[in-house]
Protein backbone atom coordinates (compact mmCIF):
# COMPACT_ATOMS: atom_id res chain seq x y z
CA UNK A 1 0.00 0.00 0.00
CA UNK A 2 1.16 3.60 -0.61
CA UNK A 3 -0.04 6.69 0.14
CA UNK A 4 0.88 10.56 -1.01
CA UNK A 5 2.81 13.10 1.86
CA UNK A 6 1.84 16.37 1.89
CA UNK A 7 3.70 19.48 3.28
CA UNK A 8 2.38 19.53 6.67
CA UNK A 9 2.05 16.19 7.34
CA UNK A 10 3.70 14.08 10.19
CA UNK A 11 4.66 10.98 10.75
CA UNK A 12 4.89 9.28 13.84
CA UNK A 13 6.37 5.37 14.06
CA UNK A 14 6.42 4.01 17.56
CA UNK A 15 6.99 0.67 19.21
CA UNK A 16 4.07 -1.26 20.61
CA UNK A 17 5.85 -0.46 24.09
CA UNK A 18 3.90 2.83 23.71
CA UNK A 19 0.12 2.08 23.02
CA UNK A 20 0.07 -0.99 25.02
CA UNK A 21 1.88 0.80 28.55
CA UNK A 22 -0.07 0.00 31.18
CA UNK A 23 -0.97 2.16 34.44
CA UNK A 24 -0.42 0.02 37.92
CA UNK A 25 -4.23 -0.47 37.84
CA UNK A 26 -3.83 -2.73 34.47
CA UNK A 27 -5.47 -0.34 32.07
CA UNK A 28 -3.99 0.50 28.74
CA UNK A 29 -2.99 4.38 27.91
CA UNK A 30 -3.15 4.33 24.28
CA UNK A 31 -4.18 1.35 22.52
CA UNK A 32 -7.03 3.23 21.11
CA UNK A 33 -6.39 7.38 21.27
CA UNK A 34 -2.71 7.42 19.98
CA UNK A 35 -3.50 8.65 16.64
CA UNK A 36 -6.06 11.16 17.59
CA UNK A 37 -3.24 12.07 20.00
CA UNK A 38 -0.86 12.76 16.91
CA UNK A 39 -3.55 14.70 14.97
CA UNK A 40 -4.87 16.89 18.22
CA UNK A 41 -1.31 17.90 19.10
CA UNK A 42 0.04 18.01 15.58
CA UNK A 43 1.00 22.14 15.86
CA UNK A 44 3.40 21.26 18.28
CA UNK A 45 6.91 21.78 17.19
CA UNK A 46 8.43 18.48 16.28
CA UNK A 47 10.90 18.08 19.53
CA UNK A 48 7.86 19.22 21.89
CA UNK A 49 5.91 17.05 20.59
CA UNK A 50 7.92 13.74 21.47
CA UNK A 51 9.28 15.00 24.93
CA UNK A 52 5.21 15.43 25.59
CA UNK A 53 4.60 11.60 24.18
CA UNK A 54 7.13 10.54 26.56
CA UNK A 55 5.95 12.69 29.99
CA UNK A 56 2.53 11.37 29.18
CA UNK A 57 3.74 7.79 29.43
CA UNK A 58 5.85 8.61 32.47
CA UNK A 59 2.85 9.85 34.10
CA UNK A 60 0.67 6.90 33.29
CA UNK A 61 2.97 4.22 33.98
CA UNK A 62 3.76 6.82 37.31
CA UNK A 63 7.83 5.69 36.52
CA UNK A 64 10.68 6.63 34.89
CA UNK A 65 11.36 3.19 33.20
CA UNK A 66 9.29 0.70 30.72
CA UNK A 67 8.88 -2.79 31.24
CA UNK A 68 8.73 -3.27 27.11
CA UNK A 69 10.31 -1.19 24.60
CA UNK A 70 9.65 2.26 24.10
CA UNK A 71 10.83 4.04 20.86
CA UNK A 72 9.35 6.73 19.11
CA UNK A 73 10.58 8.43 15.76
CA UNK A 74 8.73 11.35 14.62
CA UNK A 75 9.07 13.43 11.29
CA UNK A 76 7.29 16.36 9.88
CA UNK A 77 7.10 16.33 6.46
CA UNK A 78 8.46 20.11 4.76
CA UNK A 79 8.14 20.48 1.34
Amino acid sequence: ESFELNSGDRLAFYTDGIIELKNISGEMLWTENFHEYIKNNRGMEINEFADSVIDRLKSWAQSDSFRDDVTLIVMDINR
